[in-house]
C-alpha cells in the first residue's frame, strides 16, 4: 500500500521499523543527535527506494543494513 501513496500504511512502516533502526544507529556507538540524524536519512533512503521493494518481508534486513551503512558514514 505504501507503494501505492497510502500515507497510513508508510505511517505503519515507520511505527514499526523505528526501534530496529535507531537500534542500529545506537549499536555503532552514535549519540542519540547522530542516530536520529541516521534515522532519518535510512528512512528517506527507504521512501526513494519503495518502488524497488520487491519482497516486503526482506524490509528488516533492508532497513539493517541502509542503517549500519549510514552510521558508518556519519
Amino acid at each position: 500500500r505504501a507503494q501505492r501513496g497510502d500515507h497510513r500504511a508508510w505511517g505503519q512502516i515507520v511505527d514499526r521499523f523505528q526501534n530496529l533502526v535507531y537500534s542500529v544507529a545506537r549499536r555503532t556507538g552514535l549519540n542519540s543527535d547522530d542516530a536520529g540524524d541516521v534515522f532519518q536519512a535510512t528512512f528517506l533512503a527507504l521512501y526513494r527506494s519503495l518502488d524497488r521493494i520487491e519482497r516486503p518481508e526482506a524490509l528488516p534486513k533492508w532497513l539493517s543494513v541502509a542503517a549500519a551503512r549510514e552510521s558508518l558514514r556519519v
